[in-house]
């Protein structure tokens, strides 16, 4: 039962670390995924910027685009100018609104002078589109009601079509309700089938478009869109249409703005974000004024991130800056209810940022004060570390005599060790001489000239004569600037003056044993061959000399503290 229990702890100690391993590799992934995401959206509106910073660039193409066309109908004919103001009329209904009026009335005016139906039809289509745009939806419906449809080739049929699903669209956007948007989806529908059907009638490219096989697969998505928006193959549709079209094609914002859509729908908020900024660049490069991406994009990026305020607000105002230069009713009411909010977070994000720089001011200037501050005292520290300095250098040179003056007291000293030890042996060999000599003499019995030579008084006068003159030379040695200082101490008139350099006085060898610490005036007689009554008058005699008498022989021990 043991082992059995034992393999099964086994097997659970096991898989609890791989699943442990599983969850940090999980999380691993994770992390690295967000980092990714995080990544390609800074990417994406990094992107976006550099073409939002261009947009002048894009307008003054447009705008020269436009003034070409303006000038060749000024010089055309009349029936030269009807494709010509059609032209400009194109280029003038997704950029704005006054300007596309005033052409659509032109072209219409012109096609009936003329008499030329299939213009007239095309001009009141146009019309009506610019109607739908700018939030007239029931003119534009009774406009395009007035056409005679049978009277329409493929080519007008198909734009027939295509204008009205736009108009139900934008109105069915405008409602929003449970009553009128049922009944505007439905028909929009089936103009948007009509459309399609009166499309795949059409041969060859009797559209005069430049891609209309990327303008079918674009409706085709939307058809499947609308029947069932949760059909993927919208996005095969939407896809191919942008595949085929350039970015500086309506067609191609239109099939961004589509997927960025169909992705949301999805829950795809990558994709979503990346489609909804190509569509976006595609409005700024076209230029289209009649867009809804940056729109999007900035309540997006706000209902994101809080944070994300500043460029919602930057981005909600191009919004309104399009749809104002355009006239769009149906954006500016829209834009209008949203950019408040946008406003007012982006206000409160400002004053925070307003409260945390009146905050990091302070701080700032706390620090600098407190900077001021440690410099003033780091400069008096400075100041006294130099002072310090100074004097540790004259301290250490100090030292530095002082050493050498120890260096040499130790070589003095060991050379007075030497000539004690000479001193010594000598005595050493004269009384061994002198045991010699008394039992050579008592041996032979000749005790008058034993005591002839003990009582000489010539010896002991050139022992003490020996000694003296060898205490002199060490003494002097060793302090040669004690008769200096001695004669310090005494009155004027009283200093003492050496016979020779290198002997002493009476009165000053007696001070200098008192100064090697022989204070005992018995021990000084002895050592110098003198009665103790001797040594104490001379003694006497010095003190008289002095100038301070009770002192001076504590003065005298201390003199020479330090050995030259």
């Amino acid at each position: 039962m043991s082992e059995k229990y034992q393999v099964l702890a086994g097997y659970c100690v096991f898989f609890n670390k791989e699943k442990r391993k599983m969850r940090v590799i999980l999380l691993l992934i994770l992390a690295l995924a967000s980092f990714t995401v995080s990544a390609s959206t800074d990417s994406h509106l990094k992107q976006l910027e550099e073409y939002i910073s261009r947009r002048d660039e894009f307008m003054q193409r447009k705008q020269h685009r436009l003034d070409s066309i303006k000038s060749a109908i000024q010089a055309a004919s009349p029936e030269e100018q009807l494709p010509l103001i059609d032209k400009i009329c194109n280029e003038y209904r997704t950029f704005c609104y006054d300007s596309a009026f005033v052409y659509v009335n032109r072209e219409l005016n012109l096609a009936k002078q003329l008499g030329r139906t299939d213009y007239v039809y095309t001009a009141q289509i146009s019309k009506s589109l610019l109607m739908a745009t700018s939030g007239f939806y029931s003119q534009a419906e009774s406009e395009m009601l007035s056409i005679d449809i049978d009277s329409l080739n493929s080519k007008t049929l198909f734009y027939y079509h295509y204008a009205m699903a736009w108009l139900y669209g934008y109105w069915n956007s405008y409602c929003s309700d449970d009553y009128f948007s049922p009944m505007l989806s439905q028909k929009q529908r089936e103009h948007l089938r009509l459309a399609i059907e009166a499309l795949d009638s059409i041969e060859g490219n009797q559209l005069e478009m430049d891609n209309p096989e990327a303008m079918k697969n674009y409706l085709r998505g939307e058809q499947a869109f609308m029947n069932d928006r949760s059909d993927r193959s919208s996005i095969k549709y939407y896809q191919l249409a942008l595949d085929n079209s350039k970015i500086d094609q309506r067609l191609y914002a239109c099939a961004s703005y589509a997927l960025a859509r169909s992705y949301k729908m999805m829950g795809r908020k990558d994709l979503y974000e990346q489609y909804l900024v190509g569509a976006a660049i595609s409005d700024i490069v076209c230029p289209l004024k009649e867009n809804l991406a940056l729109q999007e994009l900035s309540m997006y990026l706000f209902e994101k991130d809080k944070n994300n305020a500043e460029t919602a607000a930057r981005y909600i105002n191009f919004a309104m800056d399009d749809a104002q230069f355009y006239n769009n009713r149906l954006r500016i009411i829209e834009i209008s209810k949203i950019m408040p909010v946008i406003t007012a977070a982006y206000n409160d994000l400002v004053k925070r940022q307003e409260r945390y720089t009146s905050f990091a001011l302070i701080g700032v200037s706390m620090l600098a004060i407190a900077l001021l501050i440690m410099l003033y005292f780091l400069r008096r520290q400075n100041t006294k570390l130099h002072l310090s300095r100074a004097e540790v250098s004259n301290k250490v040179h100090e030292m530095e005599l002082l050493n050498e003056k120890l260096r040499l007291t130790n070589h003095k000293r060991e050379t007075y060790l030497s000539l004690f030890m000479d001193i010594s042996a000598a005595y050493i060999n004269k009384l061994q001489d002198m045991r010699k000599f008394v039992v050579r003499k008592l041996k032979v019995g000749d005790t008058s000239d034993l005591y002839r030579q003990m009582n000489s008084y010539k010896a002991a006068e050139e022992e003490y004569a020996t000694f003296n003159t060898r205490f002199d030379k060490a003494f002097l040695e060793l302090y040669p600037n004690f008769v200096d200082e001695l004669n310090d101490l005494l009155c004027d008139g009283c200093k003492i003056v050496l016979p020779t350099p290198t002997s002493l006085t009476t009165e000053v060898r007696i001070y200098a044993l008192m100064r090697l610490g022989v204070t005992e005036s018995q021990k000084i007689a002895t050592l110098l061959f003198y009665s103790p009554q001797t040594i104490y008058n001379y003694k006497t005699a010095m003190r008289n000399k002095a100038k301070n008498r009770d002192t001076f022989e504590d003065d005298v021990n201390k003199l020479c503290k330090i050995i030259s």
